[in-house]
């Protein structure tokens, strides 16, 4: 529907509808909610900031291929988004108004978090990477240092695993 609705929750009825432009294939909400980055994915996705209360498109941004999951900083002042067909992971300086690097991950970048430092960012990756007639067939999950913007270390799923959807 091109759209992001707020729910009252406790009456479970729509108090605020958004537009946008495209459908949505995530949403990231700013420290106090005036401000919420919302992903609508192509093949040039689009990375839109949405003033909650007016409804104004306050940024929009170039994204990568079915740009999804964003996560934004602390601080507030970079947001990493999931590229999921470019196989990357999109970092964006808020301030700058602008993409400034993008990290490589395995394969399928879907969902992101942050940990609770801030410090690393975890990335699940829908597919596995690699040849299916080896010992192990498994997704995994990549550690990206959030300060250097590039991946540490790879936390490998159990042989089998895939369709990675959240984390």
């Amino acid at each position: 529907t091109n759209r992001v609705l707020v729910v009252d929750s406790v009456q479970s009825r729509v108090v605020r509808s958004f537009s946008t432009p495209s459908s949505v294939s995530g949403i990231a909400v700013a420290q106090g909610g005036g401000i919420i980055w919302v992903t609508c994915p192509a093949s040039r996705s689009r990375v839109v900031a949405i003033d909650t209360f007016s409804g104004a498109i306050k940024a929009d941004l170039q994204g990568g291929h079915t740009s999804l999951a964003p996560v934004l900083s602390s601080d507030g002042k970079t947001l990493f988004v999931c590229n999921r067909f470019d196989g990357d992971i999109g970092v964006y300086d808020l301030a700058a108004g602008k993409e400034v690097c993008r990290v490589p991950v395995r394969r399928e970048p879907v969902a992101a978090a942050l940990s609770r430092d801030g410090r690393l960012l975890l990335v699940a990756n829908y597919l596995h990477d690699g040849k299916a007639n080896v010992a192990r067939v498994g997704a995994a999950v990549s550690v990206m240092d959030t300060a250097d913007k590039r991946v540490i270390d790879e936390l490998w799923l159990p042989s089998g695993s895939g369709s990675v959807n959240g984390i």
